[in-house]
């Protein structure tokens, strides 16, 4: 199974005359995806979609996907407006309760794609609908293996300036997930960083994203962005496990050297 995770893309429809083209970058993206990754199973979009969460937004961003050429399923994060994207996008999958969360099975792999948005506020939230709705969908997976795609960190990363605006709920995420025990990886965004980290027996990955990326610093609760390459991550998982490839598009720089593997450095078989 191969997966892909956009996350922060802060589509807007209003030009943007600013050093981060926002639109520019996705497009990037697309491209790139379309040129290596066509084969993917499915393309899971994190929150931020659109910058200001307005209809007009929504459907730019509407037109760009569809030039995506792999299936696409997308959440929200806190800069969406869940009405507006849910008007943007009939189409995706929503629970009983109205939140932009659902549930995908791949064979032997359960994909649970949360609603973290808190409408107005930075943090994330699972309110108690949400909660038990992700308790209740844990429990149906029959035996398969789960990922879950969600826009806010499940737990905390070790950076002050995220301490006040991940998720609320992360304790009782926590156990949940821990009391069913067949979470495999977390996959989050928010963080505009590449972030991975464990909490028990839990992992998660954080994709740096599409728009401005976090410069890292670890003790200063003010966030300083720079414009690093667009990037994604490529999830590769079968029964065994998952490898994750941080796939961002240095590859359009310029070329500086190639290196090749000398034959009698490769390994043969014989002891060392």
């Amino acid at each position: 199974m191969k997966l892909l995770q956009l996350t922060d893309l802060h589509v807007s429809s209003v030009p943007d005359h600013s050093l981060l083209d926002t639109r520019d970058r996705l497009e990037r993206c697309i491209r790139s995806i379309r040129s290596y990754h066509a084969d993917a199973d499915l393309c899971i979009i994190t929150g931020d979609l659109a910058d200001d969460g307005s209809a007009q937004s929504y459907g730019l961003l509407k037109e760009m996907l569809s030039e995506l050429a792999v299936p696409v399923r997308l959440t929200i994060g806190n800069h969406d407006i869940r009405r507006n994207f849910q008007e943007s996008f009939p189409d995706n999958p929503r629970d009983e309760n109205g939140f932009t969360q659902f549930v995908i099975d791949m064979g032997d792999t359960r994909i649970i794609v949360l609603d973290t948005l808190a409408e107005g506020k930075i943090y994330g939230w699972l309110c108690d609908k949400r909660m038990r709705w992700l308790d209740r969908e844990l429990g149906n997976a029959g035996g398969r293996d789960v990922y879950i795609f969600m826009h806010h960190p499940a737990f905390p990363i070790g950076l002050r300036h995220h301490q006040k605006i991940g998720l609320v709920q992360s304790q009782e995420f926590i156990r949940v997930c821990t009391r069913h025990g067949n979470v495999r990886r977390i996959f989050a965004g928010h963080v505009h960083a590449e972030t991975n980290v464990r909490s028990g027996n839990l992992y998660m990955s954080i994709c740096r994203g599409v728009s401005q990326h976090l410069l890292f610093d670890q003790l200063n609760a003010n966030a300083t962005y720079i414009a690093h390459a667009p990037a994604y991550n490529v999830i590769l998982a079968d029964e065994h496990g998952e490898a994750i490839h941080f796939y961002d598009l240095m590859h359009e720089s310029g070329v500086v050297g190639t290196s090749m593997l000398p034959p009698e450095l490769e390994w043969t078989g014989e002891l060392a």
